[in-house]
């Protein structure tokens, strides 16, 4: 098991945790730090009116720990856990702004936004724009974001993932819904940029 240094000023936390440990370590912090834009919303053992769930969001630092981001900050810096936290914090703090309608007042039943798979998909959207615009503050997150307006379908209407249409509810927190939908929305990013970098500019009189 990888284990990782954390920064020595973290207090409640030993100098090197298992990866799974500073995951939970993690949500737990995201969960009650009041500057985190997911204060409160975190469903666990401590906190049963949550909307997320708990394992949706160790996943996203699971995988990040593993080949992402916070794999990177961990092991380049000795502020890597904070840095971990402002990440995430950061990004869906962004994506609330970007899509409020789809967030504040919605539970997964009714948003594919706050469900399992819309947080596992959104995150990969994370992982781009960090490793490509080395975006880290929710301003940087938020233009990018924009790109994803109206193309959508987290609270009605339908999704085409490579020819196949969903219903906007279908999607499941099964790792072939989650791994479309993050190359969908990752995919519309990179669609918008190259068109945006290929239109003509328009010479002024």
């Amino acid at each position: 098991m990888t284990f990782y240094r954390l920064r020595n000023s973290v207090e409640g936390l030993p100098a090197r945790l298992s990866s799974r440990s500073l995951a939970a370590a993690l949500v737990e912090r995201l969960n009650y730090d009041e500057d985190s834009s997911l204060h409160g919303q975190i469903k666990q053992h401590t906190n049963p009116t949550g909307m997320l769930q708990d394992t949706a969001v160790q996943k996203i630092i699971m995988t990040s720990l593993e080949n992402g981001a916070m794999r990177n900050f961990l092991s380049d810096s000795d502020d890597g856990f904070d840095r971990c936290f402002q990440l995430i914090s950061n990004f869906f703090r962004a994506t609330q702004q970007v899509f409020p309608e789809a967030w504040f007042g919605q539970n997964p039943r009714t948003s594919r936004l706050v469900h399992s798979a819309g947080i596992v998909g959104m995150s990969q959207v994370m992982e781009y724009l960090h490793a490509t615009d080395r975006a880290f503050q929710a301003e940087d997150f938020i233009p990018s974001l924009r790109l994803l307006e109206d193309r959508t379908a987290w609270m009605s209407g339908t999704w085409s993932f490579d020819g196949e249409t969903m219903k906007w509810n279908s999607i499941q927190f099964v790792p072939k819904h989650y791994r479309a939908l993050s190359d969908y929305l990752v995919g519309i990013i990179r669609r918008q940029r190259r068109q945006a970098a290929l239109a003509p500019t328009t010479a002024s009189v």
